[in-house]
C-alpha cells in the first residue's frame, strides 16, 4: 500500500473513505465541517451508532465532505486509548477495508485521545495497517485478486515534518515482518538452512550497497554490523571483529549514544575481550532507556568480568522497565520478550553477591506469576515458571538450604505440577535435589 500524510481541510480531501474513530461519548472533532457534524449527530441520535468498542457504521455521501464515504469506528467508553487498543483498531479497520470497494482511505488522527504521540501513532499505525494486508501467495496456482485498498492517508490537524518519516519507518518494519513471514510460510524443502544463509549474506550485501551510495548513513552501518554478527549463526563467521569495530566507531563519532552499543556488546562478549567494551555496557541502557533489553545487555559484560553488583544493577533496571511496560500496556509478564530471562539472570547475580534470601524470593516470585498458556508453562523452558523453579533449586542447593527445599517441595513452588507436565530434565533435577536434601 501507499501511505501519505495530509493536513488539508477535511472538506476538500478527495478519497473513497474518511475513517473517523469515535468514543461512546460521541465527541466530534472540531475540524469536521459543520454539515458533517450535524449529519453524524443525527445518525447517532437515531440509534445507528453508539461508539461501542469494535462497532462500525458507514455514511454514504456524507454532507460537507468531498469523500464518498464516512466510516465511523467505535472505540468504547475509555477517555484515552492505550497503544495496544489503538493498534487493534487500526488492524481491524485495515482488514475491513481490504475486503471492500474502497481504494483510498483517510484516517483522522486526534478524533480520540491516544496515550502516545502523533509520530508513534503514524509509525505504528502504518506498520499495523500494512501487516493486516499481508498475504502469502507463493504456492497458489492462480494469483488471487489484488486487494482494492491502494492508499492510506493519515490526516493530522497540526503540521509535523516528522510524520512522513514515521510512516516510512513503519512501512519498512512491516516489509521486514513480511519477509520473515514469507520465510516461515515456505515449505522446509524450499527454506532450508543453506537458503537462509544465502538470503542473510545477500542482506549484508544490500546494506553495503546502501552505504556505497550513502556513506554517511549511520543506520545502514548499524544494521550491517548486526547482520554480519548474526550471519555467524548461519555459518558465515566474522573474519575480523576489528573491521566491525571500525564501523561502530564511525557511528559513535556521529552519535555517541546510538543504541548500536547493543551490537558492540555482542561483538566482544567473550571472556578474553569483555573488558574492551565496558563503556558500551555502561551506555547501553542509557542509549535506549525505554527498552528493557538494552539494560540487560550491560549485564552480559559485567557478569563476564565478575562485577556481579553491576550486573545485578543492570538486570534490576531491565525489570523496572518491564514493569512499566506491563502497567502501560496491560500485558502479562511473559508476554514481554525476555522478561523471564532478565529476571532469572538477576537471580544468578544476586546469588553471586551472596544475597541468598533475595535470590530465593525473586525465584519464588517468578513461579507465582500468571501462567500464560502460550508463554509461561512448566513445559516451556524459557518461561518464568520453568526458569523460576530451576533458579530456586540451584540457589537452595548452592547455599545448602536443605530444610527449606524439603518444605517448599510440598508447596506450589516445588511440588509436582497438578496441571501439565514438567520438562523431563527439570523433573529429574527436582527429584535428585529433593533426595539429596533428605540425605543431608
Amino acid at each position: 500500500m501507499e501511505y501519505a500524510i495530509s493536513h488539508s481541510a477535511l472538506a476538500k480531501i478527495k478519497a473513497d473513505c474518511v475513517i473517523l474513530p469515535l468514543s461512546s461519548d460521541a465527541t466530534l472533532p472540531e475540524n469536521l465541517p459543520d454539515e458533517t457534524r450535524e449529519a453524524v449527530k443525527a445518525f447517532i441520535k437515531a440509534g445507528d451508532f453508539s461508539g461501542d468498542k469494535g462497532q462500525t457504521a458507514w455514511l454514504h455521501q456524507p454532507p460537507g465532505l468531498t469523500a464518498s464515504r464516512l466510516f465511523l469506528v467505535g472505540c468504547g467508553d475509555k477517555s484515552e486509548l492505550d497503544g495496544n487498543a489503538f493498534l487493534k483498531l487500526v488492524g481491524q479497520v485495515s482488514r475491513t477495508l481490504q475486503r471492500g470497494p474502497v481504494k483510498q482511505a483517510v484516517w483522522v488522527l486526534g478524533s480520540v485521545a491516544v496515550a502516545r504521540d502523533t509520530e508513534w501513532q503514524v509509525r505504528e499505525g502504518t506498520r499495523v495497517a500494512e501487516e493486516a494486508a499481508y498475504r502469502f501467495d507463493l504456492y497458489r496456482s492462480k494469483a488471487p485478486k489484488a486487494a482494492t485498498l491502494k492508499k492510506w492517508t493519515f490526516w493530522a490537524a497540526e503540521r509535523n515534518n516528522g510524520l512522513k518519516k514515521a510512516s516510512n519507518v513503519g512501512k519498512a518494519v512491516a516489509a521486514g515482518s513480511a519477509l520473515a513471514k514469507d520465510l516461515g510460510n515456505m515449505a522446509p524443502n524450499d527454506c532450508y538452512p543453506e537458503y537462509l544463509a544465502k538470503r542473510a549474506r545477500q542482506l549484508a550485501k544490500d546494506y553495503e550497497n546502501i552505504l556505497w551510495d550513502y556513506p554517511d548513513d549511520i543506520e545502514a552501518k548499524a544494521f550491517l554490523v548486526n547482520r554480519l554478527w548474526l550471519n555467524g549463526r548461519l555459518g558465515s563467521s566474522i573474519t575480523s571483529r576489528q573491521a566491525n569495530e571500525a564501523l561502530l566507531q564511525q557511528i559513535f563519532a556521529v552519535a555517541p549514544m546510538h543504541p548500536v552499543h547493543h551490537y558492540r556488546i555482542h561483538l566482544w562478549d567473550a571472556k578474553d575481550s569483555a573488558e574492551r567494551v565496558i563503556e558500551a555496557a555502561v551506555k547501553s541502557g542509557l542509549s535506549a532507556p525505554g527498552v528493557a533489553h538494552m539494560w540487560h545487555m550491560g549485564g552480559h559484560i559485567f557478569e563476564r568480568l565478575g562485577r556481579h553488583d553491576d550486573a545485578g544493577w543492570q538486570q534490576e533496571a531491565s525489570a523496572r522497565v518491564d514493569h512499566a511496560h506491563m502497567m502501560r500496556d496491560n500485558v502479562l509478564p511473559d508476554q514481554i520478550h525476555n522478561y523471564a530471562h532478565n529476571n532469572e539472570w538477576l537471580v544468578r547475580s544476586l546469588r553471586h553477591q551472596g544475597r541468598m534470601r533475595e535470590a530465593v524470593d525473586l525465584a519464588k516470585n517468578m513461579i507465582e506469576l500468571p501462567r500464560h498458556p502460550q508463554y509461561n508453562t512448566l513445559e516451556k523452558g524459557g518461561g518464568s515458571a520453568s526458569y523460576g523453579r530451576r533458579r530456586l533449586l540451584e540457589t537452595l542447593e548452592l547455599f545448602e538450604q536443605w530444610g527449606e527445599l524439603i518444605t517448599l517441595s510440598k508447596t506450589m513452588y516445588l511440588e509436582p505440577p497438578t496441571v501439565g507436565t514438567e520438562r523431563p530434565t527439570d523433573r529429574a533435577e527436582r527429584l535428585y535435589l529433593l533426595a539429596k536434601a533428605h540425605a543431608y
